[in-house]
């Protein structure tokens, strides 16, 4: 049986991850307002998802986070900058295998897109 857990924390000062740098992987000039980079010279290696518009990338998010339960991946996401900018920590190896799996998510119509 697959648990699923929610848990909400708010801390007045921002995270260390917060401030990584990171790298471009997708940068949302295809029509979907969503950059995605992944984190660089940190520890943990996370998904950085940014966007101004929401509906979008609680559009995306929310695929991402039911495809990686359907396969039984256990991940965390920290949520910034008003809800504009999400961290990703899938429970993975690699990231190597979500880029063409992200890159097909955002490219799809979501409403809201312009």
């Amino acid at each position: 049986m697959f648990c699923l857990i929610l848990q909400a924390c708010y801390f007045a000062i921002p995270l260390p991850v917060e401030s990584a740098s990171t790298f471009t992987v997708y940068d949302g000039k295809a029509g979907s307002d969503i950059i995605v980079s992944e984190t660089v010279d940190y520890p943990l290696k996370a998904l950085v998802f940014t966007s101004t518009n929401l509906k979008t990338l609680v559009s995306v998010l929310s695929e991402i986070s039911f495809s990686l339960h359907d396969n039984a991946t256990a991940y965390s996401l920290l949520i910034s900058n008003n809800g504009t900018k999400v961290f990703l920590f899938p429970q993975v190896k690699s990231f190597k295998p979500f880029i063409p799996f992200i890159d097909n998510i955002i490219q799809q119509p979501w409403y809201g897109n312009t």
